[in-house]
């Protein structure tokens, strides 16, 4: 289904979670951390306010089998160094956030066991907006490695409303590699608060795995742009009409390909200052390709959204109706 932001808002593509650890399901005999960062006097009070952040985290492991092998792998003792640098910056029109992190393990590991050691993890994450009076412009990357054999807890997986979101991968990362995990997001909004304005988009991200990954991980690959035109019919009602093409490849055995082109109009409805509706009629049609045989799905969707806001929360509902590779769906 066609999804269009209404206010230049770009939700985190689940691909940049890293992977679940297993040494923290595990069940470790002896562990501790201690965490601490430095801020050095670069902040600036007012507009234009620089800050720079270094972190240092450390954690000790030790327990017993704690790849969960069988038969088991014996005792392992790790101390994990995590050091992180952030980058915010604010003016009036613009923002701009950067961060690097890295890690540093170390310890006695039996001998066949799939942890790595040395510097592992890396991270790069960059994300960047600028307003002018009626355009607003916005870039959100991130870049992280995570070995398959490692995982976060759960809450790790979260998107821009921190509901939880899975990877695709998620149920196959019991194995051996490296994870590497990439997303890059862009935005323009013009004509914001203007009789005619447009919402161009375009999103990049995958999933690749390296060093002697398992077979059963198969790299994912996708793309997506659009483009919308907004028509501000009065001061409470904005018409507009969408377009959105997305291209998703996985290197499994099939060759599994599936290229989606959607059309949407509809209109946004302020009701008033705490309640909102949207209502949207459109046109799918997605063509799947797998080991070279193509079939093609399409025909009509729809979405009826209300929302209103309330003093000790929000009261939502939904109704859609998508069409995807097993047919109409509501």
């Amino acid at each position: 289904m066609l999804s269009l932001c209404r206010n230049g808002d770009s939700s985190n593509n689940p691909f940049e979670g890293a992977v679940l650890n297993k040494a923290g399901i595990l069940k470790a005999t002896a562990a501790g951390g201690l965490a601490f960062a430095f801020v050095p006097a670069l902040a600036q009070e007012g507009e234009g306010g620089l800050v720079m952040v270094f972190g240092v985290d450390q954690r000790f492991e030790a327990g017993d089998n704690l790849a969960l092998e069988n038969p088991e792998e014996g005792t392992t003792a790790i101390a994990t160094t995590t050091l992180s640098f952030d980058l915010t910056s604010d003016t009036r029109t613009q923002s701009l956030a950067f961060g690097l992190q890295g890690k540093l393990r170390g310890g006695e590991i039996p001998s066949g066991s799939d942890i790595d050691t040395g510097f592992v993890e890396p991270r790069v994450s960059l994300s960047y907006t600028r307003e002018a009076p009626r355009a607003r412009l916005s870039l959100d990357g991130n870049y992280r490695e995570s070995d398959v054999a490692f995982l976060p807890p759960l809450s790790s997986f979260t998107d821009s409303n921190g509901q939880i979101v899975l990877p695709p991968d998620f149920g196959d990362l019991q194995d051996t590699g490296t994870r590497q995990a990439y997303y890059f997001d862009t935005q323009l909004e013009t004509g914001i608060d203007a009789p005619l304005g447009f919402v161009f988009d375009a999103s990049v991200r995958g999933i690749s795995y390296a060093d002697g990954a398992s077979a059963n991980l198969n790299d994912v690959f996708r793309y997506s742009y659009g483009i919308e035109t907004r028509v501000r019919m009065s001061q409470v009602v904005t018409g507009f009409v969408g377009y959105e093409m997305s291209h998703f490849d996985r290197d499994d055995a099939q060759n599994t390909e599936r290229e989606t082109n959607a059309f949407e109009v509809g209109a946004f409805y302020e009701i008033s200052e705490r309640a909102t509706l949207e209502a949207a009629i459109g046109y799918s049609e997605t063509d799947e390709t797998l080991s070279g045989v193509t079939t093609t799905e399409d025909g009509l969707t729809a979405r009826l959204a209300f929302d209103l806001e309330m003093p000790n929360g929000a009261v939502n509902a939904n109704y859609d109706r998508t069409v995807d590779q097993d047919g109409e769906r509501q």
